[in-house]
């Protein structure tokens, strides 16, 4: 939720390559998400940069690995807003980008965004820079 929202700084992931090898990355937020939304979808687009820990270790073309860790966030996004939306939570905030189309707060009560937002779709696109950090012991 933080990435979409733009409140995200830092945090660690873990993953399983196609080959079973497991992985894990320490991404940081590169610049703010741009989000876009408008009736019944939305759109995310995320700029994060990836540090992966132990990168010897893997075996992945580093192309393929950027690919997979952006297929990966939009999977683990989609299944997120889907969960928020079953429950009728906006925490991604798309319905503070609805709100700024109309002119006053009548136009705004007269609008179904309840409706709206159930039957909402939302386009997820993740790019990742893969990056080599130096490590912090005490943050990590």
């Amino acid at each position: 939720v933080l990435m979409v929202t733009g409140a995200f700084e830092r945090g660690e992931m873990r993953f399983v390559l196609p080959d079973g090898q497991p992985i894990t990355a320490v991404f940081y937020r590169m610049r703010a998400p741009n989000r876009k939304g408008r009736g019944t979808h939305a759109s995310a687009e995320l700029f994060l940069e990836a540090d992966l820990l132990e990168p010897e270790m893997i075996s992945m073309e580093s192309d393929a690995l950027r690919s997979f860790l952006e297929e990966q966030l939009e999977t683990e996004l989609s299944a997120v807003f889907e969960a928020l939306q079953r429950v009728g939570s906006d925490a991604m905030g798309f319905g503070g980008l609805q709100v700024k189309r109309f002119k006053s707060a009548e136009e705004w009560e007269a609008y179904d965004w309840d409706a709206d937002y159930r039957a909402m779709t939302v386009t997820f696109r993740v790019n990742v820079m893969l990056s080599q950090r130096p490590h912090d012991p005490e943050t990590e």
